[in-house]
């Protein structure tokens, strides 16, 4: 690991305070940071800008791909992205008290934008887990996330995360 990026990011109100740092981890030395104040509707330019910022920093040629990756915008509704990250956060914490609450706020987030896809590809995750585990009934819950996965790729043939649960599917559900 030749970089380590840290970041924090505070929330308040309708703004966000996002301060990061590039650090060179064989000399520990800061290489670049930079503090973002924008508004949460302005999180992924921010996103965007700290991308190229880094990139520029460690005079990184980006292809067009990895350029069109860094720039795009999952969704447009930062409410959705709220209760996406709502969702990541509460699935981060398995089996602790109110972890199957990840299915309820990636859900909010498709409610809110039904071509989110990675809240669809959340929900993929989290049924395939739960069907895995006994957590709640296969027979509901496999079809559940082989939709959702289905659906967030649709959106986003690239996104990595909707294909795991396809392929615990094709494992455990179909045996196949």
């Amino acid at each position: 690991m030749a970089h380590i990026l840290e970041g924090t990011i505070q929330k308040a109100g309708d703004h966000a305070g996002v301060h990061v740092q590039l650090i060179k981890a064989k000399t520990d030395s800061h290489l670049w940071a930079e503090k973002f104040d924008r508004k949460l509707t302005d999180i992924f330019a921010v996103e965007t800008e700290i991308a190229a910022k880094i990139a520029d920093t460690l005079q990184a040629k980006l292809t067009g791909a990895e350029q069109r990756a860094i720039s795009s915008r999952p969704t447009e509704n930062s409410e959705a992205h709220q209760w996406y990250l709502k969702g990541l956060y509460y699935w981060n914490k398995f089996f602790a008290p109110g972890f199957e609450r990840s299915a309820d706020y990636f859900q909010q987030a498709v409610d809110l934008d039904p071509n989110y896809a990675p809240a669809h590809a959340g929900l993929a995750v989290y049924y395939a887990f739960a069907a895995a585990t006994g957590l709640m009934s296969p027979v509901e819950d496999w079809p559940k996330s082989e939709a959702a996965a289905n659906r967030a790729i649709a959106l986003d043939e690239a996104l990595a995360k909707a294909y795991n649960p396809l392929a615990a599917i094709k494992l455990y559900w179909y045996r196949d």
